[in-house]
Parts: structure tokens; sequence; C-alpha cells
């Protein structure tokens, strides 16, 4: 037989931070390398979203090797050619 559902409290118990306090403390002492290592990992976020966001652009459709050009007036008879 299926066992009832247990009840979820509505309010559960505060986690515990002393983990993170203790890595806080000993990260604290190297304010420099955080600065870095915030940045790398800024570059690598940027990098990885423009990778993503030029893949999913379509490619730009490739102009022809030379333009067409209009081709060249052919003199009327009759009619002077301006200089």
């Amino acid at each position: 037989m299926a066992s009832a559902p247990t009840e979820i409290p509505s309010d559960p118990a505060p986690r515990a931070l002393g983990n993170l306090r203790m890595v806080w403390h000993f990260a604290t002492r190297y304010p420099g390398r955080i600065t870095i290592a915030l940045a790398a990992l800024a570059g690598a976020t940027r990098e990885t979203t423009a990778i993503d966001t030029s893949l999913a652009r379509p490619a730009p459709a490739t102009a022809p090797a030379t333009a067409p050009t209009a081709p060249a007036p052919q003199p009327q008879p009759g009619v002077p050619i301006a200089q």
C-alpha cells in the first residue's frame, strides 16, 4: 500500500552558514586574488555569451566578388557627345 505523503514544513529550519563563514574568513586575506578571480569569471561569462550569440545568429549573406556595374552609355546617332 502507498503511504500517506509527508507534510513539508511551511517554515524550514535556517541553514547553517558556518562553512561559508570559515571560507570567507580565509578569503578576506587575499583580496587581490578574489578580484582577479571575479574578473576572470566575468570575462569567461562574456566570451561564452558572445560565442552562443554568434552561433545563434544566421550567417551574413556574402557579397559578390565584384559589384555589378551599369553598362557604359552608348552614343546615339546625331547627338553630340558632351565633353
